[in-house]
Order: structure tokens, then sequence, then C-alpha cells
């Protein structure tokens, strides 16, 4: 493209083919910012909503007398990491003030809480903004913005929900060439532009790679934030299902020595989910860099935590793992003491069992099929009430394949 720019001979001729070339670039990082934003603040928002809900937890877990203390479980030889009953129900309220909030809030907010860890941002509430006033007592704007501002993933005074994502997505320097990115053209097109065609070619050319790099860097981490939400949301989904059947226990049963086997299992499922949820809120996307390049060429960009978030993704894939095959054991072994068919609440737990293993779009057709099938018949309360929410959460799902 470029060498038949150096092949026209005026000067003006050049500069203009390299400014649609320029706009072109521009779209395109336009494009993939977008994109990027969108799935991180559907993460944001999920993870926020899912830690909101975690104080009904906390105080169900709570009215159970003589429990035993979770803080040791493994599965699979990996240890699930453990939380405090206290610090779920504070986490819980600063997420529910924030989710209060983003519903004014622009594009991008959400997404700069995700890459900054949802939890992170949550405790943030409690803290003070710049102007001295507690951040849990603002609302609306004022609230995303001083929580933003608190991260230091920028604010909606310094360009909106957008600067809070490419604060946090960008380095210190590159944040500012990004900013310059669509003014390179326009800042040498002056009365001297004819004599400096060769300099707008440069500048361009030099823009385009950076516009590449962003636009890559930018690719990665909508994959890894899509396949990470993908993951939370069959917990989230798997945590609802179970919390109904936890809840529905303690409110019949709070003395834990009185427990069935798997009455007790219940429980521990339930904490399990718990803290691999509450571990997947806690990873930060998105690592700052230390660098201390401040010149306006200099360039870099924030360091996507893969590894952490990987972790992350397998510890709950194992408790995932975990919970399907007990499920499959404990409807085997109903089923062969009593040589009858499975109740209907012990085939949606085998459903459950088999939801957290699709991995295609065929499969979860078949399986919403087996959803309707059942609640087509059944007259079981529970099911009625929890099931359209299931099928609704397949379908979105779907969506991604």
């Amino acid at each position: 493209m470029f060498g038949s720019i150096l092949g026209v001979k005026t000067a003006h001729d050049r500069i203009n083919i390299a400014q649609e070339r320029h706009e072109r670039n521009q779209r395109y990082l336009e494009d993939c910012s977008n994109k990027c934003c969108v799935i991180l603040d559907k993460l944001g928002v999920n993870e926020l909503t899912i830690l909101s809900e975690f104080k009904n937890f906390a105080d169900t877990f709570e009215q159970i007398h003589n429990r035993p203390e979770f803080d040791t479980i493994e599965v699979n030889k990996v240890k699930i990491p453990s939380f405090k009953v206290q610090e779920l129900k504070h986490v819980s309220l600063g997420a529910t003030t924030l989710v209060s909030g983003l519903s004014s809030a622009v594009a991008g907010v959400a997404a700069g809480m995700a890459v900054s860890g949802a939890t992170t941002a949550a405790v943030a509430t409690f803290g003070v903004a710049s102007t001295g006033v507690a951040i849990k007592s603002l609302s609306g704007a004022a609230l995303t913005n001083a929580t933003l501002a608190y991260l230091g993933g920028g604010s909606l005074a310094a360009g909106g929900g957008g600067m809070a994502l490419g604060a946090t997505v960008l380095g210190a320097s590159s944040l500012g060439v990004a900013l310059i990115i669509g003014a390179v053209v326009f800042s040498i097109m002056g009365a001297k532009a004819q004599q400096n065609a060769d300099e707008v070619v440069d500048q361009v050319l030099s823009m385009e790679k950076k516009i590449g790099e962003t636009a890559n860097y930018l690719k990665e981490l909508t994959e890894t934030a899509e396949t990470f939400n993908q993951t939370l949301v069959t917990l989230t989904d798997l945590y609802h299902q179970q919390f109904k059947l936890f809840k529905e226990l303690v409110d019949r049963n709070n003395q834990w020595d009185t427990y069935t086997e798997q009455e007790m299992l219940l429980v521990e499922n339930m904490v399990l989910i718990v803290g691999v949820i509450f571990a997947m809120c806690n990873v930060q996307l998105v690592l700052k860099s230390e660098s201390s390049k401040s010149k306006q060429e200099d360039y870099d960009l924030n360091t996507i935590n893969k590894q952490e978030a990987q972790a992350a993704e397998q510890q709950g894939k194992e408790v995932l793992a975990k919970f399907d095959s007990e499920v499959d054991a404990a409807a085997c072994q109903q089923d062969e003491r009593t040589s009858k068919p499975l109740s209907d609440i012990e085939q949606w737990q085998k459903l459950l069992g088999e939801y957290i293993n699709l991995n295609s779009r065929a499969d979860y057709e078949r399986h919403i099929e087996k959803c309707r099938e059942l609640l087509s018949r059944t007259k079981e309360p529970l099911i009625k009430e929890t099931m359209p929410d299931h099928i609704k959460s397949c379908k979105d799902i779907m969506r991604l394949y």
C-alpha cells in the first residue's frame, strides 16, 4: 500500500492516501476495543452480581450450629481458597452498592472493575474519594467515578468508561499514545504539510504498528475474558441451583450433628462453589506495567494475567468435576438401593451433573430438551421454580458457540 503512496507524484495525494489508511486502522482498533469492552463489561457485571448475592449464603451458613471449619478443603490435590463469612458479607455489601450504580454507568465502567478484580472494586467502595467523602455514600456516576479513581483505573471525569478500560489495559506511556493516535496525521497537516508528505507517511507507518500491537493485545484479552466468563457463568448457575437446596435444608434443620452424609455433602459443595467463585472474582485480569517510560514514542502494554486466570478457572473445573462425580454416584446408589426409577429431584440433580460437562452447541441443545421434558411433567415446586432460569442460562451460553 505504501509502495503506491511513494509512487504518487504530488505530496497532497500521498497525504490523502496515508490519511485514508490511518482512518481504516483507527476503525479496526475501535472495533477491537468495543468487542473487548463488551465482554469485559459483561464479566464485570456477572462478578459484581454474584458477589452481591453472597450475603444470602453467609447469613444462611451462619445459622448452622456446630458446623466444622472448612479451611482445608482440597479437590484432586487442588486446595480451594478459604474465606471468612464476615469477609463475604463485607464484599457483598460493596458489590451491591456498585451494582446499583452500574445501571446508569457508561460502557467500560464494569469492564474497568473486571480487569482490576471485582472483589477489589467492591472493597474499594469502603474507601474515601479524593473529596474526602466515603465512596459507599455516593451513588450513580459519582460512585463509579470515585471507585475507578480509587482503583487507579481512570475516572468518568477523565474521559468516561472507555478511558477506565484504556487506563487499565494500557501502560502509562501507551495510554498517552492511544489518545493522540487520532491526531497524528492532523498535527502535521498545516501550511507546510505539502512539504512534509514523507513525515506523514512515516508517522502513519509508526502508528500502524502500534495500532496492530494494541489490537492483538485487545483480541487476546477478549479471548481470555470470554473463557473466564463462561466458567464463571457455569459456576454461578450451579450456585443458584444448589443454594435453593442448601437454604431449604438449613431452614428445615440447622443442626450439623444431625445431618445425613448427603446433607453434609450439600453444605460442603456449597462452600466449594462459593470459595472458587470468590477466588475467580479476586483475579485481576490485567497487571499494570511497572515501566517508567514517559516519552511519547515509548510504548508499553500492561500484562494479561493469563496464568492466574487459568489457575482460577482450573479450580472451578475441579469443583465442577467433583460435583459431577458425586451426583452420579449418589444417583446410582439410590437406584441400586431402591431398584426404582429416580425421583424428579434426583433426575434434576443428575441433569445438573451433566450440565457442567457440556462443551458444544449440540450438547446444550440435547440438555435443554431433557430439561424441558422433565419440567413438562414434574410436580416438584423446586424444579418448576429453578428450571426456567437454568434453561435460559443454557441458551445464553449456546450463543458463545
